[in-house]
């Protein structure tokens, strides 16, 4: 197979191959059913059958081969996904208070979002968004680093966001 064929061709091949050996499957069927009306064709029928398993064992490689080929092309592996770094961005920095904290989501919640980012990243750009010594940093610190805990230190910081809560803060402020 080439390696620069298109794939949008690859998926055209697939489904007249698929065509193809349903026809030459239908036609072995007819041809064993012939050989079973015979006389002393038990032989003639058993080789018929085992050459008809090889070629449904090499249809069935073919197959996966172009659906391997195929989804390789379409989603990229995790090394590719992350073969360039994501541009840096400024954060702000979130030190604890309630009032902060949706200037401080609204931004990193890009982050948060992003499928493609690993955990263990997304932990390292948390960790740098919050102000050093700050109650923010310690509730964070309070995780080790690691992509399990990622989750965990977000609903911790999500506290800092209580709807409740900021509710009354800028209640207080007016």
């Amino acid at each position: 197979m080439k390696e620069n064929i298109d794939m949008n061709q690859l998926s055209i091949l697939k489904t007249q191959f698929i065509d193809k050996f349903q026809r030459l499957d239908t036609c072995q069927s007819q041809i064993s059913e012939q050989l079973l009306d015979t006389e002393d064709a038990v032989q003639e029928y058993l080789d018929d059958m085992e050459d008809a398993e090889n070629y449904r064992d090499r249809y069935i490689e073919m197959c996966t081969r172009v659906d391997l080929k195929i989804r390789e092309t379409v989603v990229p592996t995790e090394t590719e996904k992350r073969s360039f770094k994501l541009p840096k961005i400024e954060l702000k920095k979130f030190s604890g208070e309630a009032k902060d904290f949706l200037a401080f989501w609204s931004q990193f919640q890009k982050i948060h979002n992003d499928k493609e980012a690993l955990r263990k990243d997304k932990m390292q750009y948390l960790l740098q968004s919050v102000e050093p010594k700050s109650k923010a940093e310690r509730l964070v610190l309070s995780f080790p680093a690691t992509a399990e805990n990622y989750p965990k230190a977000i609903d911790q910081l999500k506290r800092f966001g209580r709807e409740d809560l900021l509710v009354q803060i800028y209640v207080r402020e007016l």
